[in-house]
């Protein structure tokens, strides 16, 4: 029996496993809101939950790619430096007076070729993702801070491209409205189609989805491509809301994506992952950092603790995962 021809009773059991992962975050993401609404004062205001969804919406879209990867059994360490060089790019040809519809579409396709080559180095050049994407996080680094000569560089776009970043509709900033698009399609892709279900194959037993006749290489380097058109739209939207692109816009975004996807209740071994779980981990993640905020915490300790939950995440996701097999 194949990863993609699996029988009804034995997707059923996927489904209520998936269910069963979410539970742990979900519990987690009610006792943080509730507590910090408990003991802080400003906390459940309209204004300061707006904000947290706004300020998490990039981290959102770039750990629904980063799911994807690391359901695959693979790991992408460049998605924070491709937020910050896709910024930076995009600013720069805004700056040579090209249009939306190129300027765009452009950086999307860079992100594409970019995730393309680590796709081809790790799947048909059998390299490590961690060494491989490593590699290419210093190489974006190094551009972003060569085409912005160590300066952030202004935006100047039309009224709607800048809405990306800056616009609401009704209480909602459009960030987090693309943020929950890109949500329910990952979704969508994950769970309800047959390149999911490869996907989900591949991280359990690749070689079982190889039998079925399916190309891994070329679904392991499509998960690359996800994640890095993912953070560039993440990119996109972080500089359209500060109005520049910066080369440090995205430092440490990878690590904050991880930790949000671990805390969702995805594996690290690959072949199980859920996108709720992903964004409830972003939100948890976020809420945690406000409510520290909000208590007068020093923003130092606030980099520690959330550090120990990564720590903490990632020693409870490889003690779960290693006892379910």
């Amino acid at each position: 029996m194949t990863a993609v021809t699996a029988p009804a009773g034995t997707r059923l059991r996927h489904r209520a496993a998936q269910h069963r992962a979410v539970l742990p975050i979900l519990a987690i993401f009610l006792l943080v809101v509730a507590g910090f609404g408990a003991t802080t004062e400003h906390f459940f205001t309209t204004n300061n939950i707006v904000n947290v969804l706004r300020q998490g919406a990039p981290l959102v879209i770039v750990a629904i790619g980063a799911t994807f990867v690391l359901v695959s059994a693979g790991i992408d360490l460049s998605i924070g430096a491709m937020v910050s060089v896709t910024g930076v790019v995009t600013a720069l040809l805004f700056k040579l007076g090209l249009p939306a519809e190129v300027v765009l579409p452009m950086a999307l396709l860079i992100a594409a070729g970019v995730g393309a080559a680590n796709g081809f180095l790790i799947a048909f050049q059998r390299l490590p993702s961690f060494i491989v994407t490593l590699g290419t996080l210093s190489i974006l680094s190094g551009s972003a801070q060569m085409l912005g000569r160590g300066f952030s560089i202004p935006v100047v776009a039309p009224d709607w491209v800048i809405a990306i970043g800056q616009g609401r509709i009704g209480l909602l900033p459009l960030p987090v409205i693309l943020a929950f698009l890109a949500a329910f399609a990952g979704w969508i892709v994950l769970n309800r189609t047959a390149y999911g279900l490869r996907i989900r194959g591949i991280g359990s037993n690749a070689e079982s989805v190889r039998r079925s006749g399916a190309r891994v290489d070329l679904l392991v380097t499509s998960v690359y491509m996800i994640s890095s058109v993912t953070a560039a739209i993440a990119g996109i939207v972080v500089a359209m809301r500060l109005q520049s692109g910066g080369a440090t816009a995205g430092t440490g975004m990878e690590l904050q994506a991880i930790a949000a996807v671990v805390l969702g209740g995805t594996s690290l071994f690959g072949g199980k992952g859920s996108i709720v779980g992903t964004v409830l981990g972003v939100y948890t993640l976020g809420f945690i950092e406000n409510g520290l905020i909000l208590n007068h915490v020093d923003p130092f300790y606030v980099r520690i603790i959330q550090g120990a939950i990564l720590l903490a995440a990632l020693w409870a996701n490889t003690r779960l995962f290693s006892r379910l097999g």
